[in-house]
């Protein structure tokens, strides 16, 4: 009977969650930018928008009207990334021009520049060089916001890929290395952990749940992997995608996860059976962003049709 009972109750889970994936809505279609939506970011008190572009320009918005707030320019070539800083006080952007920009948000002036092609996270900058050659740099470096001087570096292979991502407890960085490889680092050590094993094809993206206990990747094999977080194990692969990857976001209670790739529709995972719940269409070309609100309700999309949609549950 109890066995019959858990069966019931992970039926009607399972139900609720699609029940809910169904409710998602756009409410916002922002079109301010001139090229592909390369990259979205959401402050952490949840109110404001970050994007990055091919336009090679940085955008704010008003999360809640859709309404732009800001517009950075300085960046010569393609915004690859924006964070907010822990505090919100703080954007950083980093582009294929080889540079970080630091922008302070209530004067919407920079700040500073660091050069030598980096990609960042808070409350570290972490730089990926990537020099052709045989003399290739393959570290990854750490600089320290408060100081604006560089930290440890971290020698491995990951020379190339998305910008590293850093754990919850702030304790492991993720970045890709080679052979199709997920590299992890300690940061309180500066050691190489073992890396993620499993995809065929390179990894577009990496991304954490919020308590940490497991991670997703995105890749050009046309799969996500999901992996646990301590044990660094395979969970499953996510299948479904006929194109690339790009994006993967999980929600904010850990239930479900939110991917964006070239076959254009943004797609709804059910983390608990890997299966897909739903397909959300509203972009004319492939999302390279997706990113979820911290209380969960907003999911936002920027896609290479030049667009970013916001999507709203009640």
């Amino acid at each position: 009977m109890k066995k019959i009972a858990l069966i019931e109750a992970e039926r009607r889970e399972e139900e609720a969650l699609k029940q809910k994936a169904e409710k998602w809505k756009c409410v916002h279609t922002l079109a301010g930018h001139s090229n592909w939506v390369c990259a979205v970011a959401i402050s952490p008190d949840g109110q404001t928008l970050a994007s990055g572009s091919s336009d090679n320009t940085v955008k704010l918005w008003n999360l809640a009207t859709g309404e732009e707030i800001g517009n950075f320019k300085g960046h010569l070539e393609r915004v690859d990334s924006v964070t907010f800083s822990l505090d919100g006080r703080t954007l950083a952007s980093s582009s294929s021009d080889n540079t970080v920009k630091l922008w302070n948000l209530r004067t919407q002036a920079e700040i500073c520049t660091i050069t030598g092609n980096i990609s960042l996270v808070f409350p570290m900058i972490i730089s990926l060089d990537r020099q052709e050659g045989k003399n290739e740099d393959k570290t990854i470096k750490l600089w320290d916001l408060t100081m604006g001087q560089q930290m440890r570096p971290l020698n491995g292979n990951s020379n190339r890929g998305f910008p590293p991502v850093l754990s919850p407890d702030g304790e492991t960085i993720a970045s890709r290395g080679e052979d199709n490889a997920i590299a992890l680092w300690n940061l309180n050590t500066g050691q190489e952990i073992l890396p993620l094993l499993g995809h065929c094809r390179w990894v577009n993206a990496v991304a954490f749940s919020r308590d940490g206990k497991m991670l997703a990747t995105a890749s050009v094999d046309e799969t996500i992997k999901l992996w646990d977080g301590k044990t660094r194990q395979e969970i499953c692969t996510l299948t479904g995608d006929s194109h690339w990857v790009n994006s993967v976001t999980f929600s904010a209670d850990g239930k479900m996860l939110a991917s964006g790739g070239m076959d254009l529709p943004i797609k709804l995972w059910n983390l608990k059976t890997g299966q897909e719940i739903r397909t959300i269409s509203g972009h004319a070309g492939g999302v390279i962003s997706v990113t979820m609100s911290p209380d969960g309700k907003t999911l936002v999309s920027g896609s290479t049709d030049g667009i970013i949609k916001i999507w709203r549950i009640n």
